[in-house]
């Protein structure tokens, strides 16, 4: 097992010699047997345990084990407490994503400031069979198959050279403490469910089944990389970026010979499942206007672009009055304010950022506030009323940038629909004498 483990680390280029490692140690069999394998190489290293208060008296069981051991082995501990289940219930995230959130950002934090080389955590060979039957449950492209990498950044994973079974008989051989986490034996988990009743089934089939998915997973890797290599490339043509949109140009993108892989690898990264990334390759040949969501981006197909953007929450109710005393607005836009008198050389100011209003028809306070559905104004140049909705449509407002826009409203009308048209009854006349100049700085 020593001998597997210094030439896992060596073929993978994981370590090099005198670098600081910081061990992840859950107190588990897989993580004593990393600690044990490290205690017999000459590197330094140093213990890091999560506590994260889930199984109560379980948790802290295997905390104590930690400390021992790290005591006994002479190595600096860190330990730390988190709670969990509120920080999940904060972020609306899993229990599961909860804890692999909390412990890596810990591991960075440690690694940082610090100065560790390297974070080791002490995955297997299973871990790798079980993550690839996950992702091929839910669907997956190229990078879902190809199981866990040996390193990732800092992070190395020196264990993936062995078995669960080896590595529980290397534990028995050497006499090695651990704790057994009871919550692997329950099956609400998606991985316990495979682990628990997938796997032995198939393993049925094929004996040598984790060795056979690590050696396709390691084939995939290459693949990855040779495909990825064109990807990158082609990236550099088909993508570009306009402040916080992403963009993805739609003739390269049906020109591509790997179109649909790259949209399902591409777009992934921003929180879309592959039923929704298919969704999308097929609306490459599609009329615009389609629009798709993850938690956390809003895709739209445009004319000419396929347009990623961070998905922002407008509050509907929230609205900001201006005085006339106001001269400047920060939030939620920026907005600069001023008075001017007409005189024989007064020109308006025709940029759509800026909005030239007759002073005279303005009641005080005004608000300003995001659009909603029944908004109505008389656009400039017009004369018959027209739904705020309607007039976006007829500007061609891309449906991801709708949410965005604003109005000023005065005694309940729509004074301005900013950035775009001023209200006819609010633009300036022959008759105005002072001229309330909004100008939106972008």
């Amino acid at each position: 097992m020593y001998r597997s483990f210094r030439h896992f680390i060596e073929k993978n280029s994981l370590l090099e010699h005198k670098q600081r490692v910081l061990l992840a140690v859950s107190g588990g069999a897989d993580s004593m047997a990393m600690l044990h394998l490290f205690s017999l190489c000459e590197w330094d290293f140093a213990v890091a345990h999560c506590n994260f208060g889930l199984r109560s008296s379980e948790s802290d069981g295997d905390q104590q084990l930690v400390e021992k051991m790290a005591k006994e082995y002479g190595k600096p501990l860190f330990v730390k407490r988190f709670d969990t289940k509120k920080y999940a219930q904060e972020n609306g995230l899993s229990i599961q994503v909860a804890a692999r959130n909390l412990r890596y950002n810990w591991f960075e934090e440690l690694s940082s400031t610090l100065s560790f080389d390297a974070i080791a955590i002490a995955h297997n060979a299973n871990d790798v069979a079980e993550t690839m039957l996950i992702n091929l449950t839910r669907g997956t492209g190229l990078k879902g198959l190809s199981g866990i990498k040996a390193r990732n950044g800092k992070v190395i994973r020196p264990l993936l050279f062995a078995t669960r079974t080896q590595i529980d008989n290397y534990v028995k051989e050497k006499g090695l403490q651990f704790r057994t986490d009871s919550s692997n034996l329950e099956n609400k988990y998606i991985r316990n469910r495979i682990r628990n009743e997938v796997l032995p089934i198939l393993i049925g089939i094929n004996p040598s089944l984790i060795d056979s998915l690590n050696q396709t997973a390691g084939y995939l890797q290459q693949a990855q990389k040779a495909i990825g290599e064109d990807i990158s490339k082609f990236k550099e043509v088909v993508y570009s970026q306009v402040g916080s949109e992403h963009r993805y140009s739609i003739d390269y993108l049906i020109s591509y010979q790997y179109n649909k892989l790259f949209i399902a690898e591409e777009f992934s990264t921003y929180g879309f499942s592959v039923a929704i990334t298919d969704e999308i390759y097929s609306s490459l040949y599609a009329q615009p206007g389609k629009e798709f969501l993850s938690k956390t981006h809003r895709m739209v197909r445009d004319r000419d672009f396929l347009i990623v953007s961070p998905m922002e929450k407008q509050n509907l109710n929230f609205e900001v009055e201006i005085f006339e005393t106001t001269s400047i607005v920060f939030e939620p836009i920026p907005l600069k304010i001023s008075l001017i008198e007409v005189g024989e050389n007064f020109k308006i100011d025709r940029n759509s950022n800026t909005a030239s209003i007759d002073f005279a028809e303005l009641k005080f306070p005004i608000k300003l506030r995001v659009w909603q559905n029944g908004d109505r104004f008389i656009p400039y140049g017009m004369k018959g009323s027209k739904k705020v909705s309607d007039f976006l449509i007829d500007e061609k407002v891309p449906l991801h940038q709708k949410d965005s826009v604003y109005v000023v409203e005065s005694n309940g009308e729509i004074v301005w629909v900013v950035g775009y048209r001023v209200d006819n009854r609010y633009a300036v006349t022959a008759k105005t004498k002072l001229v309330y100049k909004v100008a939106l700085n972008k």
